[in-house]
């Protein structure tokens, strides 16, 4: 079939390298424009850019999607369908019906839950146990389009969401192929989402990168592994940021006020709400990434000194 690609993220690479081995005509990959950044401001490929030159695909950057000029040169490459995996741009009607059977969004959640920009991560703060990926038929309204096929994948305690991003990538990127060869041969009837079941994934803000010690150390660990490996969840050691990116709640009571550092020299500990809270790996301000270990050989806490919650 012949599609177009739209995507940005590493989330969406697998999906386009699966769609080129099934051996679909992809018209064109459109991506976010490259960005200044890093050191020296140098321009930023969105990584759907680096995998579709590796391919040798045909690449659009348009700073507007939605413009009359981009919707004009789209129709132009005559698609059958579009694909829309981790894009980054809301996709008005008049671009979403260029291709005469619509456009499909591959999204990592099972809808109607965790509708939104951060489904992996908000389904991780949760601490929930199973989630999945669903393809849907796209619709006027965000994520609410009849859904197509949907696959469910279980979570482990301790997934950060880099490592479970790369897992729906992977399982989405074969039910996406799946599922354009069932609506090529005519197999595929959509499901209406149960608006009563609906909840939000909104996009991650600074705020919920602050480690409150207040709460209880499962809730502290599921918000660090649900930032891992960005953006990060952070504290504040002797005024400076502690990012922390893995984490294990320890059994027992709560022997301090919450923050308490409750080093031994073999491991970083923090008392919370609710709990202790080991530091498996953290990064201080202006060194590397590093075990709790020797975070504590190399910076000394004293006794009850605390990691305090900080302000955005």
């Amino acid at each position: 079939m012949r599609l177009v690609f739209l995507g940005t993220s590493e989330f969406a690479c697998p999906a386009l390298r699966e769609l080129v081995r099934a051996g679909h005509d992809i018209a064109a990959v459109v991506t976010a424009p490259s960005r200044r950044g890093g050191r020296g401001k140098k321009p930023l490929r969105s990584p759907v850019e680096q995998a579709a030159g590796e391919i040798g695909l045909p690449l659009l950057r348009p700073e507007d999607p939605n413009s009359e000029d981009f919707v004009r040169e789209l129709s132009g490459l005559g698609p059958e369908l579009g694909i829309l995996v981790s894009y980054g741009h809301i996709l008005h009607e008049k671009l979403m019906s260029v291709p005469p059977r619509g456009f499909l969004n591959l999204h990592p959640s099972l809808l109607p839950a965790y509708r939104g920009a951060a489904p992996i991560q908000r389904a991780l703060m949760d601490g929930v146990g199973t989630t999945g990926v669903c393809v849907i038929q796209m619709a006027r309204k965000v994520d609410a389009g009849d859904i197509l096929a949907r696959r469910a994948a279980s979570v482990g305690p301790d997934d950060t969401a880099g490592e479970l991003s790369d897992r729906l990538a992977e399982l989405g990127a074969g039910l996406l192929v799946d599922t354009i060869g069932k609506i090529g041969r005519d197999e595929v009837s959509g499901e209406q989402q149960d608006t009563a079941a609906v909840t939000r994934a909104p996009k991650l803000t600074e705020k919920d990168r602050i480690l409150d010690w207040t709460l209880p150390a499962d809730a502290l660990h599921n918000r660090i592994r649900a930032l891992s490996p960005s953006p990060g969840a952070w504290t504040l050691f002797r005024g400076e940021r502690l990012l922390v990116y893995r984490s294990r709640p320890a059994a027992g009571p709560t022997p301090a006020p919450p923050g308490t550092i409750l080093s031994d020299r073999t491991g970083l500990w923090v008392a919370t709400g609710s709990g202790i809270l080991e530091l498996l790996q953290v990064k201080p301000q202006g060194s590397k990434v590093q075990d709790g270990r020797s975070f504590v050989n190399g910076r000394r806490p004293e006794s009850n000194e605390k990691l305090e919650t900080g302000g955005t």
